[in-house]
């Protein structure tokens, strides 16, 4: 790049999950770059710790926090903060989230002098009072490109609405994490064609590898031992997965299945509960929210990813590059991430489909050993750096 270009991200916070694993990716991989001067905006910052010292973090008002964080955790803040919020939460739940936003806008001043102005997340559901990161960019900033980021399927996460495509019509580019979310959202908006590319996300291989290596968990090897690394969300189906064990287990088969990730209490509580109706506390471990998951990942031979729906889970290539077989519903990157790079199986998205592919693979462990021996490791960013490059030149 021949001139200095300024952008601003605008990101919501960056507490744990695969959005904010791949902005800190992204940020480390342009860390160095002297034609860059990168300015984020995080409507909370909380979080903000690991990211590169070069990195300008700006100021934002108490507002913009409301769209990023959960009604309890501002009640325990302030009661003020907390009515304002279940006012704002009401307006979106009763018409619609863009109203809210409109009115927490009017406290933020204008940003200006950008080259790029980037979202790196999509919109917020309709009805959701979380997001606004786009609504944002259109209304309060002032750049010469302005760029948003899909890392969800449009059309199951609900996006596709009049509103949705009328904002994302605004923007001068729309990156799609891979290429099955790109087609999704051309399916439900295909005038916006023109618009649309891929950018994949970006890894930190020398972390993985590094941190794989620090207190790797040591299995207990009578049995397969399979491990799901997500979120406690409804996204990950973690009810129907746990089904899934149950019937296995009432069937005669033996394993380990490990969870690693956390979410709000009553969700964890809810799995907790499952496992101790089910019998399965002998087979299933929970082991929450994990700093290392990576430690996770080395001794394993298996892992699921059951999900309802996904995106460009960083899983995918995780699991690529400590070459584990990967057994994975059929949502929209498993094509791209799962059968074109031989990561394993992919199965239908039904509890009954999950419960005949885990099955196959306890029959018969040696389909482990053959699609490892299938798999091609990867440990670069360099296509998805050329496809962030060309989307803030406007090629």
């Amino acid at each position: 790049m021949s001139m200095k270009k300024k952008i601003l991200f605008v990101m919501p916070h960056l507490k744990t999950g695969g959005i904010t694993t791949a902005f800190i990716n992204l940020m480390n991989e342009l860390k160095d770059d002297k034609n860059l001067e990168i300015d984020l905006l995080l409507f909370d910052k909380d979080d903000a710790g690991e990211l590169p010292e070069s990195i300008n973090i700006l100021s934002v008002s108490k507002g913009l926090r409301l769209l990023a964080t959960s009604q309890k955790t501002i009640e325990r803040e302030s009661k003020l903060l907390g009515l304002v919020r279940l006012v704002l939460g009401g307006i979106s739940k009763f018409f619609a989230n863009y109203i809210a936003y409109k009115l927490v806008f009017l406290f933020e001043k204008k940003l200006t002098g950008y080259d790029a102005a980037i979202s790196f997340s999509q919109s917020g559901v309709l009805h959701s009072l979380y997001g606004g990161m786009n609504e944002f960019i259109i209304s309060k900033v002032e750049a010469k490109r302005k760029i948003t980021f899909l890392h969800c399927d449009y059309k199951l996460i609900g996006l596709d609405t009049p509103y949705s495509k009328k904002i994302y019509s605004k923007f001068d580019k729309i990156a799609a994490v891979c290429k099955g979310a790109e087609d999704v959202f051309l399916d439900c908006v295909p005038t916006l064609k023109g618009k649309t590319c891929v950018v994949h996300n970006c890894h930190d291989f020398k972390k993985m590898a590094s941190l794989a290596r620090e207190d790797e968990y040591i299995y207990k090897k009578d049995r397969i031992n399979i491990i799901t690394v997500a979120r406690i969300v409804n996204q990950k189906a973690y009810v129907r997965t746990v089904n899934v064990f149950k019937r296995l287990k009432e069937d005669g088969f033996s394993f380990y299945w490990h969870i690693i990730g956390g979410g709000e209490k009553y969700d964890e509580r809810e799995i907790e509960n499952l496992i101790e109706e089910y019998n399965l506390s002998d087979s299933v471990t929970m082991h929450y929210d994990q700093p290392n998951p990576y430690r996770f990942y080395a001794g394993a031979d298996m892992f699921l990813l059951a999900s309802y729906h996904e995106a460009a889970p960083m899983v995918f290539a995780e699991t690529l590059f400590f070459n584990l077989p990967v057994i994975s519903t059929n949502t929209i990157p498993a094509e791209e991430f799962v059968i074109e790079k031989n990561l394993g199986i992919v199965c239908d998205n039904n509890e009954d489909a999950i419960y005949n592919a885990v099955k196959s693979v306890l029959e018969d462990p040696e389909i482990l050993n053959h699609i490892r021996e299938q798999q091609k490791p990867e440990a670069t960013n360099a296509q998805a750096l050329e496809e962030f490059y060309r989307v803030i030149e406007g090629e």
